[in-house]
């Protein structure tokens, strides 16, 4: 069984090792736990104030309200192809110059497709529900 000071210098060795291959080391903390934080700590090490943000099949901005939150500079591209949402998104960000809706989907292909309306709008999606998940 290691004890704390073995621990400590085999830490230690490791980190210096990874230095050494190029790799800067961080202990984990809880602001990583959440995505957003750690997107904002990740962006802030880049040292990058002119960021855009895409937010495909942003629903009623719940995802984007996150980001202009974390990101006030941020340009951000909300991309929701279904009406009653972008009627949403559009009210909820009527006074955000930043926040940008483009009422379309985004694919691999260009043209047009069917879109999948669901009970829950949140999982409306270009894929169809497999048959045993639909209710």
């Amino acid at each position: 069984m290691l004890t704390k000071a073995m621990k400590r210098i085999m830490q230690k060795k490791v980190k210096a090792f990874l230095t050494y291959l190029g790799y800067e080391v961080n202990k984990k903390s809880r602001m990583w736990s959440n995505s957003f934080n750690a997107q904002q700590e990740l962006i802030k090490g880049l040292h990058r104030h002119n960021i855009t943000i895409f937010d495909v099949g942003a629903n009623k901005g719940q995802t984007a309200e996150k980001y202009h939150e974390k990101f006030p500079n941020a340009e951000i591209y909300c991309f929701e192809p279904f009406p009653d949402s972008v009627s949403s998104l559009k009210k909820k960000f009527c006074n955000e110059a930043r926040i940008h809706i483009v009422p379309k989907a985004v694919s691999e292909k260009s043209g047009r497709t069917t879109v999948y309306v669901n009970e829950l709008d949140e999982t409306n999606s270009l894929l169809p529900r497999p048959t045993s998940d639909r209710r």
